[in-house]
């Protein structure tokens, strides 16, 4: 049987040729595989065993599919988003966006939001979730 160790070594070294995050992907592949946070996995990988559908998992990352879509879910600034096939994924640098708003309004926040056409509305969530 293999260890999870050796299996998130193994399976982020197979996903280096598509991935900038090879060893994260598999990480979060692995969480998701196990019904736990990422956190938890690291935290005590010997606790686990490999579950039979991590292969299916890094098979759908070897083919492009985007990490997010297989999750289910995208994290952005402290909120966690649900993502479909075919949805705008928040991005990492768009983070900076609401960093710069939390600079500038800090605990006070704006008196108003608007957010028109700048996609699904991720910013607007973050925003809503740091100054409801």
């Amino acid at each position: 049987m293999t260890e999870v160790r050796t299996a998130l070594r193994e399976a982020a070294a197979r996903l280096e040729g598509v991935s900038d995050t090879p060893r994260l992907d598999a990480e979060l592949l692995m969480a998701h595989a196990l019904g736990v946070e990422r956190q938890v996995l690291l935290l005590d990988p010997s606790r686990f065993a490999v579950p039979t559908g991590f292969a299916a998992l890094i098979e759908r990352r070897m083919a492009h599919e985007p990490v997010a879509y297989i999750v289910g879910y995208r994290d952005f600034w402290t909120i966690r988003l649900a993502v479909g096939s075919g949805m705008l994924i928040p991005r990492p640098d768009s983070e900076t966006l609401i960093e710069a708003a939390v600079d500038h309004f800090r605990d006070s926040g704006p008196e108003r939001v608007l957010d028109l056409g700048v996609g699904p509305g991720t910013l607007l969530l973050a925003v809503l979730a740091e100054w409801p």
